[in-house]
């Protein structure tokens, strides 16, 4: 049996099928010995059954043996075993938050709805009064019991779960502020590497560490300049010896912008010019001002066209609105500032994750590749993608 612990490939646990050779080894050998004739192993007959039981359950034990040795590592760990890891680092999964949403409550007026009263919308979602109101008076907030990126249009129609004399319910007087899923092991990993590369040092990783640890920052890049003349990277002009950092989302406030131009200037090495056209003021050790500068990332549109071959009994709609969740999602979770796409990323999940999918052939903005600029996001859009046969 080959198995146990490699220096190459760390430990390779037995599997049913190598438990179900060494048994039927063991017990023609023991029979052997014995002077008894080699049993036959029909599955009808009490040996071969007790053979096949028995490397079953040593099978599962091995498996199980197998995943909790692979979720010692970043990569092989999933869920709770991922947090055990990030506890370590000192990085916390992000958890899911709640969506809000301002109502107008409905019945007779001045009647009194209590906090933490229920409402239930058309899809089946609770949400909870999170202060006190009264009809016919201000908008009360009520929040998603679930956590989780639950949405509500202006205009829905809520009703009560926990009744109260005279309340009929209410209506979304707004979108509803939407609030985040947990955080997935996908952008949890990645995370924790970059929070790996902070060691409070002047290098690019560090800096790029360092913003993304604010919770408003999606994504990051810092490029580096290390010669003495000007030079265009990734679409990104640098003068010498200068880094220029590119953030995104561009939303962010006046305090929020303060704040990024204090990460970079509290970990840019002394004498290092910084690029771009958002800038910010502050104020260094002895009393001067130093203006920091930096860029935003602009959206860079990707169509995304995925072409199926079904499996035999399979139409279309059977598989459209799956591949189009997951390409959004794939989105959301990988895409970086000034990072290329490609289109066998996405074929590979299609066809690992998508069943009554043969064949599928992705296209991204009209090629197989989309190579973004430094100061370049890539985004869907059109949203969903297409899918066709």
């Amino acid at each position: 049996m080959s198995w146990g612990l490699d220096t190459t490939a760390g430990l390779v646990a037995p599997r049913a099928a190598d438990f179900l050779v060494e048994a039927e080894s063991a017990i023609d050998a023991e029979f052997t010995a014995r002077g008894l004739p080699i049993p036959d192993y029909d599955h009808d007959l009490v040996t071969g059954v007790f053979r096949d039981v028995i490397a079953t359950l040593l099978g599962d034990l091995g498996e199980a043996l197998q995943a909790l040795y692979d979720a010692q590592t970043v990569n092989g760990a999933t869920g709770i075993h991922l947090d055990d890891i990030g506890a370590i680092r000192g990085v916390e999964r992000d958890p899911a938050t709640a969506s809000t949403v301002e109502v107008t409550l409905t019945g007779t007026a001045a009647t009194v709805v209590l906090t933490g009263k229920l409402v239930q919308d058309a899809d089946g979602n609770q949400w909870a009064a999170t202060e006190a109101g009264t009809v016919g008076g201000a908008d009360v907030t009520f929040e998603a019991v679930v956590a989780g990126a639950t949405t509500l249009a202006s205009g829905a129609t809520l009703s009560p779960v926990t009744p109260v004399a005279g309340w009929t319910g209410g209506t979304a007087s707004a979108d509803a502020t939407v609030g985040n899923d947990r955080e997935t092991d996908a952008a949890y990993r990645l995370r924790q590497q970059a929070a790996l590369q902070n060691q409070g040092s002047a290098s690019a990783n560090a800096i790029r560490a360092r913003l993304l640890q604010l919770d408003y920052i999606e994504a990051a890049i810092v490029v580096v300049n290390n010669t003495a003349a000007v030079v265009v990277s990734g679409g990104v002009t640098l003068q010498p010896h200068s880094i220029a950092v590119i953030v995104y989302p561009a939303t962010l406030t006046t305090a929020q912008e303060q704040e990024v131009a204090e990460v970079i200037y509290l970990h840019v090495a002394p004498g290092v010019y910084t690029n771009g056209a958002e800038s910010a003021t502050v104020t260094r050790a002895d009393g001067y001002p130093e203006t920091i500068r930096w860029a935003y990332a602009a959206d860079l549109n990707v169509a995304v066209v995925a072409t199926v071959v079904l499996a035999t009994g399979y139409v279309l709609s059977d598989v459209q609105t799956a591949i189009e969740e997951l390409i959004a999602a794939w989105f959301d979770e990988h895409v970086m500032v000034g990072q290329a796409i490609y289109d066998s990323e996405f074929e590979a999940e299609i066809m690992n994750e998508i069943e009554g999918v043969k064949r599928v052939t992705v296209t991204l903005a009209g090629g197989t590749t989309v190579t973004p600029d430094f100061d370049e996001r890539p985004i869907l859009n059109p949203a969903p993608a297409t899918v066709a046969v």
